[in-house]
């Protein structure tokens, strides 16, 4: 599991912040690389807020007791003392941000911006978020001068944009997004299946060329890239099993000449599936 977080760290170890409108506590990023699955569970939630955001793959949460699927693009808020309950699978492939806050205006904050009703929010992939997410980070991590307040701003930002973002997509704009989410569910579900971009546009009348422009700026890669990258990730999580062949990997995931599998792989990854495994061993 891949972790890359940092947390502003108060002599009182007090999570609770009453003399900012907004406060950060801690920021990061998980990603699952050589773990199976990663849990967490807190049936007495914590003392601060926590968001997470979906940037890739998905995540499994209960909230309520109801089993819900967070797939990428999704928002999950939790309030002071809210059950938290939620794991992630190596097969999907989740990449999920994360940071805890506190504050006196923080509820209003979230009504402003229309997260106050309810715990998860769809509001599509955008790399303009995860930006922030990395800056905060940052921040945290170097401690330069004025961080702490640098990172509440960052912070109140991250909640004003996904306040748009999730107004957006009541709109049109959110229709032809829905085009673009089949699009993803769909390369996600036949990833090694034999998938032509034109052919798929076509099936679904819509122009090749839109689809093609839209996607990228959706998800910040091409439609023909995006489907390599979920092989990629498919192909990883095979091999650091050390259950499979590069041969069967390749099989696995469509590719039918292991060859050209392993030029893929190397111009991906940076390293070819041979030496992929030895540094897994």
């Amino acid at each position: 599991m891949k972790i890359v977080s940092a947390y502003f760290i108060k002599d009182d170890g007090n999570l609770v912040n009453t003399q900012n409108d907004i406060a950060i506590n801690s920021c990061g990023r998980y990603e699952l690389i050589n773990l199976k699955e990663v849990k967490t569970f807190r049936p007495d939630g914590r003392d601060d807020f926590q968001l997470l955001y979906i940037a890739k793959g998905s995540a499994n949460f209960c909230i309520n007791g109801k089993e819900q699927v967070a797939k990428e693009g999704a928002v999950i808020i939790y309030y002071p003392g809210e059950d938290q309950n939620y794991y992630y699978n190596i097969e999907d492939c989740p990449i999920v941000y994360w940071i805890h806050f506190s504050g006196f205006d923080v509820i209003k904050i979230l009504e402003e911006n229309n997260l106050s009703n309810g715990n998860i929010f769809f509001i599509g992939i955008n790399n303009s978020l995860t930006l922030i997410f990395d800056k905060i980070i940052k921040e945290l991590q170097l401690t330069r001068m004025n961080y702490f307040q640098i990172c509440n701003l960052f912070t109140k930002e991250l909640m004003t944009l996904i306040g748009r973002y999730l107004i957006e997509s009541g709109s049109d704009f959110h229709k032809q997004n829905k085009i673009l989410e089949a699009a993803i569910d769909y390369f996600n579900e036949d990833f090694n299946k034999s998938i032509n971009i034109k052919e798929y546009a076509d099936r679904c009348n819509i122009s090749c060329c839109w689809f093609i422009r839209s996607f990228k700026n959706y998800t910040g890669t091409t439609p023909a890239q995006y489907i390599i990258n979920i092989r990629m990730d498919k192909a990883k999580s095979l091999l650091n099993s050390k259950s499979f062949t590069v041969s069967e990997v390749a099989n696995i995931i469509g590719y039918d000449n292991p060859l050209y599998f392993s030029r893929i792989f190397k111009k991906n990854v940076g390293i070819a599936p041979t030496d992929y495994c030895m540094l897994r061993k």
